[in-house]
């Protein structure tokens, strides 16, 4: 009797273990299943348009708006924005439109100098950013760069009250370069000295005063002097 019982509890495992590993496996099989067909509707897909997007993410540039002009001889050379690209959280309609976000508006009228502040964004309907609300902004405006030429006759200077002076050519070629709304305001007026000098022929270099950040440029840079005494 016993050893008939023994037996029939060796079946009876032996059913139970192979009902429990069957459906274990398709258990798991099932589960598998349902995850691959999860991962497929609803899984990242790819996004060839302007930004990287992953599911209702998408990371944009930040440009920088501007409004007004700087002064008159100025002008933006650069700029700059720091972050330079964020994330943006909307609807996937929404943001396939949005291939890069602005910000307020940055006024740089009658500027002469760099700018730089902190500046909010100007997000899209629908659209909200899920690192930052601002960005700082720096503009770079400096003078431009620019060129005068003149004719200009020749003044003598230090001239002994005895003589008079005579230089040839007349007139030289002044051409400056600098930042124009400098160049705008000078008066150009070439120079030779003849301190000391007394009767004779001479040639003498022609100068001209300018600013440090001007240079200048004359042709011809030496000229003929002639003086005379009064009669």
């Amino acid at each position: 009797m016993r050893a008939a019982g023994q037996q029939s509890t060796r079946w009876l495992r032996a059913i139970a273990h192979f009902i429990l590993s069957t459906l274990g496996v398709r258990f798991l099989l099932a589960l598998i299943s349902a995850f691959a067909l999860w991962w497929f509707v609803v899984g990242p897909t790819p996004d060839n348009s302007a930004g990287s997007a992953i599911g209702n993410y998408r990371t944009v540039p930040v440009v920088i708006k501007r409004a007004g002009n700087p002064a008159d001889g100025y002008a933006v050379t650069g700029v700059q924005v720091a972050p330079p690209t964020i994330s943006i959280q909307g609807s996937a309609p929404v943001l396939s439109d949005v291939n890069y976000v602005t910000t307020e508006p940055v006024d740089i009228s009658g500027a002469k100098t760099t700018i730089t502040q902190v500046i909010p964004l100007d997000l899209p309907p629908g659209v909200t950013s899920t690192t930052f609300s601002a960005v700082t902004v720096s503009i770079y405006i400096a003078p431009v760069i620019g060129q005068v030429s003149a004719d200009v006759p020749i003044t003598i200077k230090n001239l002994g009250s005895n003589l008079t002076a005579s230089t040839t050519p007349l007139i030289v070629k002044v051409t400056l370069n600098g930042p124009l709304s400098r160049l705008n305001k000078l008066d150009i007026e070439p120079v030779v000295d003849v301190s000391g000098l007394g009767p004779g022929n001479y040639s003498l270099p022609v100068e001209v005063s300018a600013p440090p950040d001007v240079t200048v440029m004359i042709e011809p840079v030496a000229v003929t002097v002639t003086l005379s005494a009064l009669s």
